[in-house]
């Protein structure tokens, strides 16, 4: 029992250190988990998906929250790391404009 118990351990350090050394993010059939977004409003969609400034820009929003909700404005990076950007109030609201003559993203 103890040397099986042992076995497991360095399996699963192998294991890990193996996918430590990927330097690519985990994917699952074309899934990455990590990019996964929610709120705690029972319902989350999303909104807008913008590319925009070499990042794609993600909003989700609640059903029927106009006033804020814990939906959040995401940036996701070319090496698909997820940012939550502070600045999120959240909400309903899912709309977004590229307004072409300031060369800025609405969301």
């Amino acid at each position: 029992m103890k040397k099986s118990s042992v076995l497991l351990t360095i399996s699963l350090i192998a294991l890990m250190s193996v996918a430590f050394a990927e330097n690519e993010p985990r994917s699952v059939s074309g899934i990455y988990p990590h990019l996964t977004m929610f709120n705690l409003e029972g319902e989350c969609g999303t909104g807008a998906v913008v590319p925009w400034a070499g990042r794609l820009w993600v909003v989700t929003y609640a059903p029927h929250m106009p006033k804020g909700s814990t939906d959040k404005l995401y940036e996701i990076s070319e090496g698909l790391e997820q940012i939550i950007r502070p600045e999120s109030i959240g909400g309903t609201p899912a709309n977004r404009m590229i307004h072409r003559e300031s060369n800025q993203l609405f969301i």
